[in-house]
């Protein structure tokens, strides 16, 4: 059981109304609200200069105000909700915000004492939670919302809270996109291989290939592009209006949308491991160099530790122009080049040798599937991604954390 009270302020209603403004509901009324905006911008627009040509000067100055204010709305969209939410909410919860809340959360759901009274809700009263500037919420399904915050808990209560909010489902990015391939599709991985043509002459692309490790499992890479100055295994990532946050060192990255968080597998140590198969695959190929290219098309992403050496051979970007300059700085750093030849060698060589068919693919669906299950049990179990050893609780300079109990040999962390 967790017991927590709190007196709700400012910064309170300011998080709900983030919480409610990034709703997939808010989303779409704000995408709808620009696209009508821009038709009328352009059509005010339009009558406006039509007036001056006339000289009806005045109707034209009029009809050009009605263009630029759609114009802010466009511009101002987020922050016009925003403030409207504000306003709305204190107004809602005046008389709730105005004394103390207590949430006492157990097994059977979360007892919510307010000025107004006690209600006790069941889980199955709960449509998702999420974490949003430090805080914990819970959304109930009439879009109410609890709100904690991180920092006034123990660790016990952290992980005690933590158990009981697995009577809620929370989505997870695989659940929330079921095709990822579907969505980055040939969206990103085209557009990625018509930007590699303008920095190299000579230049051979591959899309969607799927490889034998060798190891019982498979490799399917989104972009091979074989060049003079090595192979530069591309991993896309499209993710409208989410943002990003990484660590290369860590499993699991956080991408945020909608209000919500959700974790996937760390796309550096996932193009690693394609890196890998593709370096067994071509081992008769002498003097290769091989690059890591992880493409983030997002909002906003922010990752550290890319490379773990001094040798920097991945990068992570978040353009397409951005592809390309990493792609110029190997280039120019790399003294070794391959000739035509041996490009044109290694590109008939993968696509000759690639697994092919159907039934390639559904298996390696089902390997992923598998793979999926078994990241789910390590983390429900807290092993070690990387040695599997139990991860034990550790208090440090900057707050608790898990730590790989094989330390010092393996330094694997997560909060």
């Amino acid at each position: 059981m967790v017991r927590y009270k709190t007196e709700p302020g400012k910064k309170e209603q300011k998080i709900l109304a983030e919480i409610s403004l990034n709703t997939p509901n808010n989303l779409k009324r704000r995408k709808v609200t620009s696209a009508v905006s821009a038709v009328l911008c352009v059509i005010y627009a339009a009558f406006a200069v039509w007036m001056f040509v006339r000289g009806v000067v005045g109707n034209g100055f009029l009809l050009l105000g009605f263009a630029v204010l759609f114009l802010l709305i466009i511009l101002f969209s987020k922050k016009i909700q925003l403030s409207i939410m504000q306003k709305v909410m204190k107004k809602k919860n005046n008389a709730v915000l105005s004394g103390t809340l207590e949430y006492v959360i157990d097994d059977d759901g979360v007892a919510i004492t307010s000025p107004l009274g006690t209600g006790k809700n069941n889980w199955s009263a709960f449509d998702r939670w999420g974490e949003q500037d430090g805080y914990i919420y819970l959304v109930r399904l009439d879009n109410n919302v609890v709100l904690m915050d991180k920092s006034r808990l123990t660790p016990d209560e952290l992980k005690e809270l933590e158990r009981l909010l697995g009577n809620v489902k929370k989505i997870s990015l695989i659940e929330k996109l079921p095709d990822l391939n579907a969505v980055k599709g040939g969206f990103g991985e085209r557009l990625a291989a018509y930007y590699s043509k303008t920095v190299f002459s000579d230049v051979y692309v591959l899309h969607d290939v799927l490889i034998d490790g060798k190891d019982e499992h498979k490799s399917q890479i989104d972009l091979i592009i074989i060049a003079a100055s090595g192979i530069y295994v591309v991993e896309v990532k499209t993710f409208s209006d989410a943002k990003i946050y990484g660590d290369g060192r860590k499993r699991d990255w956080q991408y945020y949308l909608g209000g919500h968080r959700y974790d996937f597998y760390n796309p550096i140590m996932q193009n690693k491991k394609h890196v890998e198969y593709l370096k067994k695959m071509l081992s008769d190929f002498a003097k290769v160099e091989f690059y890591s290219v992880v493409l983030m098309l997002c909002d906003d992403c922010k990752v550290s530790n890319v490379n773990r050496s001094d040798r920097v051979d991945t990068v992570v970007c978040t353009s397409l122009p951005a592809m390309n300059r990493a792609m110029k700085m190997f280039l120019e750093a790399n003294e070794t080049k391959l000739s035509p030849a041996d490009t044109r060698k290694i590109y008939d060589y993968i696509k000759e040798n690639q697994e092919q068919g159907k039934e390639a693919r559904r298996a390696h669906k089902e390997d992923v599937k598998a793979y999926w299950q078994k990241v789910q049990t390590e983390r429900e179990n807290r092993v070690c991604p990387y040695c599997k050893k139990p991860l034990v609780l550790r208090h440090g300079q900057y707050g608790d954390f898990y730590g790989c109990s094989g330390y010092p040999k393996c330094r694997y962390t997560e909060k």
